[in-house]
């Protein structure tokens, strides 16, 4: 099965003229030159705008759009948007995608559409790929194989029965394939991609597709898409440190800070000296 795939739909037009203005309104006294806005003269007048005269591709252009992104007012990020459609990931990828609240979705409906050549299920590579086999020597990718048959022939029975497709979708795997547009803007998609770009993030999808989204981006301006990294390589620290989060290199490499009582606690633990656990974490 081919790999999901991002579509850049949409995308403010000047980024940076709009960050250029922000800059100067915030610094300057008056109001900023050559920036003409939209007016409509009188009602049912023709909308006319005049191009701000600005070169996006200088020095000061790209000092204005480090300072942003350097800076806690992320109302300016906020003013440039995105709209991305995604084909071909899994209901399980947009149950994550959507917990991005300061986006907005539509997404393939379950009960309007008639998938009348039956579901498309993403099979996760770890299960096509893992060794261990049942007691009777299926293969995981057989099992699983099994088990989406048999979801298939009871959504087929059922519907031949007369059963709405709303009430089908209670069958449907979470791993069947969908497809969705998300509206968002940089602010919101450098905090989404902070995490998703993380190792911590289910990588079977969210790493083909925040890379493709991080290519997009970059391309549009190579400033913002430099700015979309996991959270650990803009922070220097890790945001998922718990029991429950997954081995990770890139964390192992950070600057550890550890509290006198964590220290004197790992001591206890280990029996090692406070100095030995410094040397070995140092």
């Amino acid at each position: 099965m081919e790999a999901p795939k991002v579509y850049l739909i949409s995308a403010t037009p000047n980024p940076r003229a709009i960050l250029k203005l922000c800059w100067e309104i915030i610094t300057s006294p008056g109001f900023p030159q050559n920036y003409q806005a939209h007016d409509i003269t009188e009602l049912g007048g023709d909308l006319t705008y005049t191009e701000p005269s600005f070169d996006p591709n200088t020095p000061e252009s790209d000092k204005i759009v480090e300072e942003f992104l350097k800076s806690g007012l992320g109302g300016p990020l906020e003013m440039i948007n995105f709209v991305f459609a995604f084909e071909g990931v899994t209901r399980a990828f947009t149950h994550q995608m959507v917990r991005t609240r300061l986006a907005s979705y539509m997404q393939q409906s379950q009960r309007f559409t008639n998938f009348e050549d039956g579901l498309v299920i993403r099979t996760p590579s770890r299960v096509l790929n893992h060794k261990q086999k049942t007691e009777d020597g299926s293969t995981a990718e057989e099992v699983w194989g099994s088990a989406i048959d048999a979801i298939d022939w009871a959504c087929k029975q059922l519907k031949a029965m007369g059963v709405a497709t709303e009430d089908l979708r209670g069958l449907y795997p979470t791993n069947v394939t969908t497809n969705i547009v998300q509206a968002i803007d940089f602010n919101a998609l450098r905090h989404l991609l902070h995490h998703r770009l993380c190792t911590q993030a289910q990588q079977e999808e969210w790493g083909s597709v925040a890379k493709q989204i991080k290519k997009i981006v970059t391309d549009y301006d190579p400033l913002l898409g430099e700015a979309l990294v996991p959270a650990c390589a803009e922070k220097g620290k890790c945001d998922f440190n718990t029991t429950l989060d997954r081995p990770c290199q890139r964390r192992d490499s950070l600057p550890v800070k550890v509290s006198k009582s964590k220290l004197h606690s790992l001591s206890d633990k280990t029996g090692l000296s406070v100095d030995e656990i410094l040397k070995e974490i140092q």
